[in-house]
């Protein structure tokens, strides 16, 4: 029988690290920004994805999606949304927005969007049914691996999904991750959906805009400069890789926009 693999103890962010914004300095010629929220682990339920759900909705490329309401504005060429460190003792998801120049110049904004179309999230069995049927035409249909690739998957989703030998769950070793109950859980739903809060949430701005000025810390996108001054800024460097990065903090008149759009506002999902 399999054993439950250890606890980290350990968060994936700090209180402080939350709801604040990190620039850093990438290699090549590139904008993106990635928004990750901590939820509680999903790997124990994996057969009600109501993650994956939420994140089908706000990665949706259609009329009326978050993308498209960025694309109108010129501010971003690409968003995905997807589950991500789903770990024992906490899960991510993430969103990562390919900014245009003009998009990375107003940051703020591009969030409110994105928080508009959180706003928007609801529990319809329809979308649900959808989303079932296709990663169930998605697991039938899956490509030939090679045998390396079968035992490592394999052997990484037995420690995952097969808690203490359970023995119901081991049958669905290879299925779980295209594997939805028959009937959507709204109110797991509605968990996610309200943890993807601004205060809840890590933003991390990659640009080759911030060359000139990462050095000094001040590389803030307008929208978050105070006009009253006052904006704090700490400079680090990532002990691997030598990428210089920037953490500063959110002016109050941005996070009460967020909030607002959170609240309500933004775009709306196609019918």
């Amino acid at each position: 029988a399999l054993g439950v693999p250890p606890d980290l103890g350990l968060p994936p962010f700090t209180a402080d690290q939350l709801g604040g914004l990190v620039l850093w300095l990438p290699m090549k010629n590139a904008r993106t920004l990635a928004v990750l929220w901590p939820l509680p682990p999903t790997r124990y339920q994996y057969r009600k994805k109501a993650p994956e759900y939420v994140a089908s909705l706000l990665g949706h490329e259609g009329p009326g999606s978050v993308i498209q309401a960025l694309r109108v504005k010129g501010w971003a060429d690409s968003l995905s949304a997807y589950v991500d460190y789903d770990a024992t003792t906490f899960a991510m998801m993430r969103v990562d927005i390919t900014l245009t120049e003009s998009g990375g110049a107003v940051v703020d904004n591009v969030v409110e969007i994105l928080l508009g179309g959180v706003a928007k999230i609801k529990a319809e069995q329809w979308r649900f049914d959808e989303r079932r049927q296709l990663d169930d035409v998605r697991f039938r249909f899956l490509s030939k691996q090679s045998a390396y690739e079968n035992v490592y998957q394999t052997a990484s989703a037995m420690h995952k999904y097969a808690k203490n030998g359970n023995n119901a769950r081991q049958k669905e070793v290879l299925a779980a991750p295209y594997v939805w109950d028959a009937k959507m859980d709204a109110k797991a739903i509605a968990d996610i959906a309200d943890r993807l809060r601004p205060a809840n949430m890590a933003l991390f701005v990659g640009a080759v805009d911030y060359a000139d000025c990462i050095d000094a810390c001040t590389c803030a996108p307008a929208g978050f400069v105070s006009a009253s001054g006052g904006q704090s800024c700490e400079k680090a460097i990532e002990p691997y890789m030598g990428v210089k990065m920037n953490r500063i903090s959110v002016v109050q008149s941005v996070r009460q926009k967020w909030d607002t759009a959170f609240r309500g506002g933004g775009a709306r999902f196609p019918n």
